[in-house]
């Protein structure tokens, strides 16, 4: 699926580092690594990641309802 990227989160006010939207303006995010780890899912995010992505930018991605969070699992 292809996902806006609409903000970013570098910090701990929000457990997410990115916040992402779809075409229908449904919402879905990367989580802190923490967040995966305690639920047993590989963190998605790569250095590359972290050093490219921004708000604007498009990506393809794989998605899962975890806790009732729309969370990119890959």
């Amino acid at each position: 699926m292809r996902l806006l990227i609409t903000e970013t989160n570098f910090t701990a006010s929000y457990p997410w580092l990115f916040e992402l939207e779809d075409e229908l303006g449904s919402k879905y995010y990367i989580m802190h690594s923490r967040f995966y780890d305690t639920r047993g899912l590989k963190s998605p995010v790569t250095r590359l990641m972290l050093d490219s992505y921004d708000k604007g930018q498009w990506i393809t991605a794989n998605t899962q309802l975890v806790d009732g969070v729309n969370v990119v699992v890959s």
